[in-house]
């Protein structure tokens, strides 16, 4: 899984809460922890609520278990020739 994450320095930074974006993760098969740092930040009020982007045939136990942390789940379709990977074309938004 290729993850990015902003340097220690800046994601500490405190924001107003206007300028603050709401984290976004594609994870189709949902690996995120359900006690990460941005989940963490999110309940105590310091970060807006998490989407995380699966499959439809992710682990609905591990969507239940990040939907209980206050994760907001969005299923997508996922690309037919893997039946694995998130399908692009399905995340657009006209």
């Amino acid at each position: 899984m290729a993850v990015t994450r902003l340097p220690e320095s800046v994601a500490s930074l405190p924001l107003p809460p206007d300028v603050v974006p709401i984290p976004i993760v594609l994870d189709g098969t949902l690996r995120l922890p359900i006690d990460c740092k941005m989940i963490r930040r999110h309940q105590r009020g310091e970060g807006k609520q998490p989407w995380v982007i699966c499959s439809p045939h992710a682990d609905p136990a591990k969507k239940v278990a990040l939907e209980e942390q206050g994760v907001k789940i969005v299923e997508a379709e996922v690309a037919p020739k893997t039946g694995e990977s998130l399908s692009w074309p399905a995340l657009q938004v006209e």
